[in-house]
């Protein structure tokens, strides 16, 4: 069953390669960590009240070159290289939380704001 998990950590970095872009996660004091990211959704909605927040952005970052010193929503940003927010720093508006069937990390899953 790990053999399963392992390949989908593989497709999984293979797809934000292939649909996502080049960033950089940010910390003061730090060098920038290079990291591939697949931002999925612009204006993602509060599951409560249903109201979409504009300042908000759902993002999946690859676990590759991450899993052993992985985002902290407290002391990274994310800047991304393309696209509307380009070379903009996004701090995380939630703590980043790793998607890990069976304990295998397959990709980081967050939430940065504007």
């Amino acid at each position: 069953m790990t053999d399963f998990f392992t390949s989908m950590q593989s497709t999984a970095m293979t797809l934000i390669t292939q649909f996502g872009m080049p960033a950089v996660l940010r910390r003061v004091g730090s060098t920038d960590r290079p990291c591939t990211i697949c931002i999925y959704d612009y204006a993602p909605r509060d599951p409560v009240t249903q109201l979409a927040n504009p300042t908000q952005r759902k993002v999946l970052i690859s676990v590759t070159g991450l899993l052993t010193n992985p985002p902290d929503n407290e002391q990274d940003q994310l800047v991304p290289s393309q696209g509307p927010d380009a070379n903009v720093p996004l701090p995380f508006a939630q703590p980043v939380k790793p998607y890990a069937p069976n304990g295998t990390i397959i990709c980081w899953d967050c939430v940065v704001r504007r």
